[in-house]
């Protein structure tokens, strides 16, 4: 129970010793005083005869706030009374003896009274302020945990700031270096000479023999030197079992960074993640085999081939995650492409934004996905969006859809028709108001219902809506055609009208729903 008292009553000790004594179980209570009328205080507690139940079997912690002296007999009455489980032979370790002295005598009484039994904070500025809790060891329980566990601890940390455990004490000292993630960042140093000591310093102190299981890398200062930042990845490669690389290069469109040809082979590799590559090592000779990896995250990454990320891909036999974003090419070979990529067989989630490839070969790659994530520019849409395969394990799925097409209905059924086990669907329509908002209405209901409407869709989140008559009826479509479905989302476009979204509202809230259990929202 927390209770905020504003102001002051002749009656507020007696009210309070009343609800405590109707709140048998209490076992956290906590009083804050925040009265502006400092000289309205009536001083007339008297310790009760009998004690409230909760004090003397449940109360476990007691938080005053605010209060000034005239709180010290009320204080001392929770103390005397609350039989809390409290180790006396503790010595209170926040607060020298020589504050006591500095303090008000009221306060010095409770800080002694409770020396033994608790720990005090001071608010210095309101008067008093204290906690009553379990005793609170002094030993340092985390510095006696095993190095493995503080490296774990420490790997969640910048290297940089890993380092300045070194201060802490002497068991601390040496541990940062034997941690098996190194991060660095330019953008904590103020010119990359500097940023360059730092890396090399930590390299240079490390044991040799030790592992660097990840490896952080980000460059982002317009003046960072390809030589180094070379010699940087090859240094963290030559270590003995790195699992994780991730490296960005966002900060310079016009630097070229050629990665050490091992990358492409490394055995122990689990993650890769490139950022910020213009342009990426010439791959047509190279052997690349990476048997361990399983996630594979590019961004802005340009290679200098189309035939380069199909062989990549088909180098990663157990691949699991896959993000691409921003994908380009010098030349843009669809047909090449079609030929070239094929369907991972261990993919599990898969995430494509500006990934500038035919709807077809994407959904090539991901037909073994269960998660899947696609942002695509509908004028990209051609006639062969019906050749893809089925998707027999995708459970989720998230299109964002930009601009308009003439297909976009009949392209949208037919992905549902190739994923039979769908249950989650979202669809985000994100159209560039410089092209305007003309949408073909040509929505048509189909003859067959796919079989994830009828048999397995349980969500659905329809958004950036403008109460289009293809929206509605497809809105419409999906409520009246899903038999399991649990919530029916809508969310309009922000620029919608309140009386527009009003009249979509009484559409489809008055719409027949094959799902008796199906909740429909509106945001």
């Amino acid at each position: 129970m927390e209770l905020i008292l504003k102001n002051n009553s002749s009656e507020k000790w007696k009210w309070i010793l009343e609800v405590l004594k109707h709140c048998p179980k209490l076992q956290n209570l906590t009083i804050q005083e925040d009265s502006i009328f400092e000289n309205e205080v009536v001083d007339n507690w008297m310790d009760p005869l009998i004690v409230p139940e909760c004090l003397s079997t449940q109360l476990k912690t007691c938080l005053l706030k605010g209060f000034k002296s005239h709180a010290i007999q009320f204080a001392k009455y929770i103390i005397q009374n609350s039989k809390l489980s409290f180790l006396a032979r503790r010595q209170f370790p926040l607060f020298p003896s020589s504050y006591c002295c500095e303090l008000p005598a009221s306060t010095s009484f409770i800080l002694c009274s409770i020396a033994a039994t608790g720990s005090l904070f001071i608010d210095f500025g309101l008067g008093f302020e204290f906690e009553m809790s379990r005793s609170i060891p002094t030993e340092d329980r985390i510095s006696s945990l095993p190095d493995p566990i503080l490296h774990h601890i420490l790997s969640f940390l910048p290297t940089k700031l890993a380092a300045i455990t070194s201060t802490l004490s002497k068991r601390w000292n040496p541990l940062w270096l034997s941690v098996p993630t190194l991060n660095f960042d330019d953008t904590w140093s103020e010119d990359f000479i500097s940023f360059r000591h730092s890396v090399s310093t930590v390299f240079l102190a490390r044991d040799i023999n030790l592992p660097i299981r990840s490896f952080h890398l980000k460059c982002s200062n317009q003046h960072f030197n390809a030589y180094d930042v070379n010699r940087f990845i090859y240094a963290a490669l030559q270590r003995v079992g790195i699992e994780k690389l991730d490296l960005n290069m966002s900060g310079r469109v016009s630097l070229r960074v050629k990665l050490p040809d091992s990358i492409f082979s490394c055995k122990t590799l689990v993650a890769l993640h490139l950022r910020g590559l213009k342009q990426l090592n010439d791959l047509s000779h190279m052997v690349m085999d990476l048997p361990r990896l399983k996630t594979l995250h590019l961004s802005n990454v340009l290679f200098r081939s189309v035939e380069y990320l199909p062989k990549l891909l088909s180098r990663c036999p157990i691949l699991e995650e896959l993000h691409i974003k921003y994908f380009y090419l010098h030349h843009r070979q669809e047909i090449a492409l079609k030929e070239n990529f094929q369907c991972l067989p261990n993919l599990i989630r898969a995430n494509f934004s500006n990934f500038t490839v035919s709807v077809d070969v994407l959904f090539t790659l991901c037909c073994r996905a269960q998660v899947l994530h696609v942002e695509l520019n509908m004028k990209r849409l051609n006639t062969s969006y019906r050749q893809f395969p089925m998707c027999h394990n995708l459970t989720y799925m998230e299109l964002i859809l930009k601009n308009n097409h003439s297909e976009k209905w009949n392209w949208l059924l037919e992905v549902l028709n190739h994923c039979p086990k769908l249950r989650n669907l979202t669809i985000l329509t994100d159209e560039d108001p410089r092209h305007g908002y003309g949408v073909l209405d040509n929505w048509m209901d189909p003859a067959i219902v796919p079989e994830c409407l009828s048999t397995r869709l349980k969500t659905c989140l329809l958004k950036g809506y403008k109460n289009t008559e293809c929206e509605i009826q497809f809105a419409k479509y999906i409520l009246q055609n899903s038999k399991v479905l649990n919530t029916m989302s809508i969310k309009s476009a922000s620029s919608l009208d309140l009386n527009i979204k009003h009249q979509m509202i009484t559409k489809l809230t008055s719409s027949r729903r094959a799902s008796t259990t199906c909740e429909l929202f509106f945001y």
